[in-house]
């Protein structure tokens, strides 16, 4: 509701997943007054998962606790600007301010200021997607399985070995 009443640009929210607090979304979307631009999905197969990513505008992660998340780097490799919680997980791929924005998990105020900000500005949103898809290439596999293999020809040409025998010898293994 706070949203609504901070930006005048008609939006809805699509809840894409499914998991045991549906209901209770459901009925918390109905008890604020905004079920009618809310919407859940429910469960979709991982193939059409890139089918809605490439629908939206704006990608939403609210998560409590967050590792590095593959929703979001999915979001981000679909070119879409990012609003998501300061978990730390997130902090490695969002740079605030840069392809999305960072913000405190309970402050509802810096959540709806974010999303009306983005909402608003289809030039900021174009900007800040492009920018998540640049970010998010050195997550590519291809990236990742160079630099590893970058690791171990470093400590091949040093002729160090990367597991010493003799430390796990007296370790007893």
């Amino acid at each position: 509701p706070a949203l609504r009443g901070r930006t005048s640009m008609p939006f809805e929210l699509r809840v894409v997943g499914d998991g045991p607090l549906r209901a209770d979304m459901e009925a918390l979307a109905e008890s604020l007054g905004v079920s009618d631009c809310v919407y859940f999905t429910g469960w979709v197969p991982q193939s059409q998962v890139r089918d809605w990513l490439q629908k939206a505008d704006i990608f939403v992660l609210p998560s409590l606790m967050e590792g590095l998340s593959i929703a979001l780097l999915q979001a981000m490799a679909c070119g879409l600007p990012v609003v998501t919680s300061d978990a730390v997980g997130n902090r490695e791929v969002v740079g605030n301010g840069q392809n999305g924005f960072l913000v405190p998990v309970r402050d509802v105020r810096v959540w709806v200021e974010a999303l009306a900000t983005l909402i608003e500005d289809r030039k900021l949103r174009w900007r800040m997607g492009r920018r998540s898809r640049e970010l998010v290439a050195k997550y590519d596999w291809h990236a990742v399985s160079r630099a590893y293999l970058q690791l171990f020809e470093m400590h091949v040409a040093k002729d160090e070995a990367i597991i010493h025998p003799e430390k796990c010898e007296s370790l007893g293994r």
